[in-house]
């Protein structure tokens, strides 16, 4: 049986791009959880905001995606979460809300095989453990 710790970092690679994730915080899982949305007088669950909100704290450097002016795309973070801003131009991104359903399966823990929607391991997506945190997205 294995622990991820909140320090420690895993690589996601989807086609050009290579994603570092991180494990979140108790507080973080709780917002994440707990984003609800009033219809008709009754809570339901906010999908979209949850996918913005654990983009926004699981992700914690990208690689291999540039802009359209061919520069590569540098995350901005603030107090080691993504900036709303940020989070809203990665929601531009091509394949986001695949990225987004890893996110979810690494909310509690890191599976041994990434699935999809209907419990199928994800053909070409790669998760592994980055034995050194990488620090290249720059704080805002």
């Amino acid at each position: 049986m294995k622990i991820a710790r909140i320090s420690d970092r895993f690589k996601v690679k989807m086609g050009e791009a290579t994603f570092i994730i991180g494990p979140l915080t108790k507080e973080q899982k709780a917002e994440v959880v707990d984003c609800e949305v009033l219809e008709s007088g009754n809570l339901k669950s906010d999908l979209y905001q949850k996918q913005c909100m654990i983009i926004k704290y699981g992700l914690k450097d990208l690689q291999g995606v540039q802009t359209f002016d061919e520069t590569p795309y540098v995350l901005e973070m603030e107090n080691g979460s993504l900036t709303e801003a940020c989070v809203s131009d990665l929601l531009m991104l091509e394949g986001i809300e695949d990225f987004a359903a890893i996110l979810w399966q690494t909310l509690n823990s890191i599976p041994d095989q990434l699935t999809d929607g209907e419990g199928k391991v994800m053909e070409g997506v790669k998760l592994e453990y980055v034995k050194k945190p990488v620090e290249s997205a720059k704080e805002a």
